[in-house]
């Protein structure tokens, strides 16, 4: 079986593009149906067509994505939605999680991501095809919870599908709780994934026999209740109940800690959204509780960014490693983090606080280095921000990046061997374009003897003069061709190199690939 596919794009050069170099069939999907905005996919699907995948833009005229994706959720609630646009905007990937998005692609698209794509989406539908009539009631049913808590429903609409589905909100008190595993890591993808799945599992099984407790999992994995009864503290306490069961038997059989989020109680079903946007706001609570923690959304806090002093903080980490105080640079990351704490100061502000901080710490290395640090490099680049749930996961990142950078200090040597090396460095930083730049100028401007300065400087760099030369002239070669379209002739002027040919051959023998290849693939990986 081949899936439809409709497909949304008003760049008539991308339209055509996709539906020409994809393999649609190779790929489990039939040649989608191309539509040249939002208005005509919508029309599509008023007149019958009904896809599996939809693939659409963000901004198009006439109806936008949005606008197509909220009319596909009420006239073919089982189709998947993938967005490919230009627009690298919180808010809209915002809007996409509340209206379902399964994927988001950023463009431009390679042929390598739509085939990855169009596999997992393939996957997602071969799972929902082969399941029962019951599980198929049941994806149903999800999909109308997933509704009913993400934007506000007719009432009529919610008491026909009650009706329909034998689901009942008893009392008059509804109020949506939200779970999930503490499981970090942008690695753990999957792992991620079917945690969350055995977590839906166990939620519903213990659950069965309760009254007044609807279960159910968004489309993002985070497992959903909707309590109901006849007054708000029974409420409370049934959600802590029933939180601190789940977290036992996740403890017990899985081994893991799980949070959650309670919203705010609500006299209507059909207020039930304004209780789950509470709940997730509630959840994301636990980047200060920690991990195995319930917050109800009366307890949170705003954040006060008026009252943060990041200036302060920062000198202070700085003025420490300055000092080359190990523990007085710990004290004063503390200090930071208890600030962010104190000041509840949310998830993403904070990794914009650190990464700054993160920033000036190497600034400050290379001062003190007297040259890069790749090595402090690589760790910031390492610290997996997209995996932070916590601020003891953050201050633990902090801390670590900060012993890599006192153990670095330690090793610095202040004799005048050192002194000469980093006069050395110094000096073929700044003439290393110049392309008469000799090993004979560097030890005339030293004022020392070839064979002193040659095995020094080796000693001291692990390098010769030359290789060391070499190395920089590539380094910045290689920014130059990534970032600007300069010809090659051009970005070996530009270096030193007054011979285009011994250029390249230095390049590839340094990097494995040509100029133009290294520009290639970093495009490509970018």
């Amino acid at each position: 079986m081949l899936y439809k596919v409709l497909l949304a794009e008003d760049e008539p050069e991308v339209l055509s593009a996709i539906i020409r170099t994809i393999r649609w069939e190779e790929h489990g999907f039939e040649r989608p149906l191309a539509c040249g905005d939002g208005q005509e996919a919508i029309e599509a699907l008023k007149n019958g067509f009904v896809p599996h995948l939809i693939i659409t833009d963000i901004c198009m005229p006439i109806a936008d994505g949005f606008d197509l994706i909220r009319f596909a959720n009420n006239k073919t609630p089982g189709a998947v939605v993938v967005i490919i646009s230009g627009y690298d905007d919180f808010k809209y990937a915002q809007t996409a999680l509340k209206l379902s998005v399964t994927d988001y692609l950023l463009k431009p698209v390679t042929p390598g991501q739509i085939y990855e794509m169009l596999d997992k989406m393939k996957a997602k539908l071969d799972q929902l095809q082969s399941r029962s009539s019951g599980d198929s009631e049941k994806i149903v049913i999800s999909h109308f919870l997933n509704r009913l808590v993400s934007r506000r429903m007719d009432e009529n609409l919610i008491r026909e599908n009650c009706e329909l589905y034998h689901i009942r909100f008893r009392g008059s008190c509804h109020q949506v709780a939200l779970l999930d595993v503490d499981l970090p890591g942008s690695s753990e993808d999957q792992n991620l994934e079917l945690m969350r799945f055995a977590l839906f599992n166990i939620t519903e099984e213990l659950t069965a026999g309760m009254k007044g407790v609807v279960v159910f999992q968004s489309q993002s994995g985070i497992t959903h209740l909707i309590f109901s009864g006849e007054a708000p503290e029974e409420l409370e306490t049934r959600i802590r109940e029933c939180f601190e069961l789940l977290l036992k038997s996740m403890v017990q059989h899985m081994g893991l800690t799980i949070s959650g989020g309670a919203g705010e109680w609500m006299s209507e079903p059909s207020a039930l959204h304004i209780s789950c946007r509470q709940g997730g706001e509630a959840l994301a609570w636990r980047f200060f509780k920690g991990t195995g923690s319930l917050t109800f959304s009366r307890e949170l806090a705003f954040e006060t960014l008026e009252n943060f002093d990041y200036g302060e903080a920062e000198a202070r980490i700085l003025s420490a490693v300055r000092a080359a105080d190990r523990p007085e640079a710990y004290r004063a990351v503390d200090h930071f983090l208890s600030k962010l704490r104190e000041n509840r100061i949310g998830l993403r502000n904070s990794i914009r606080f650190t990464k700054r901080i993160l920033a000036a710490l190497n600034t400050l290395a290379r001062q003190l280095l007297a040259r890069p640090s790749v090595e402090l490099q690589r760790s910031a680049d390492a610290i997996g921000f997209n995996s932070v749930l916590t601020l003891d996961q953050l201050g633990g990142s902090l801390h670590l990046f900060c012993d890599q950078l006192f153990d670095l200090l330690k090793n610095i040597q202040t004799d005048t061997a050192t002194a000469m090396v980093h006069k050395a460095e110094e000096y073929i930083r700044e003439h290393f374009a110049d392309p008469n730049i000799s090993l004979n100028t560097v030890v005339e401007h030293l004022s020392v003897s070839t064979s002193y300065f040659s095995s020094t400087f080796k000693a001291k760099t692990g390098m010769t003069f030359l290789e060391y030369l070499t190395h920089l002239r590539i380094e910045k070669a290689k920014q130059i061709l990534v970032l600007t379209d300069r010809r090659t002739y051009e970005v070996a002027e530009d270096v030193g190199y007054s011979d285009p040919q011994y250029f390249s051959v230095a390049f590839k023998r340094v990097t494995d690939q040509t100029p133009r290849e290294f520009r290639e693939n970093s495009r490509k990986q970018k």
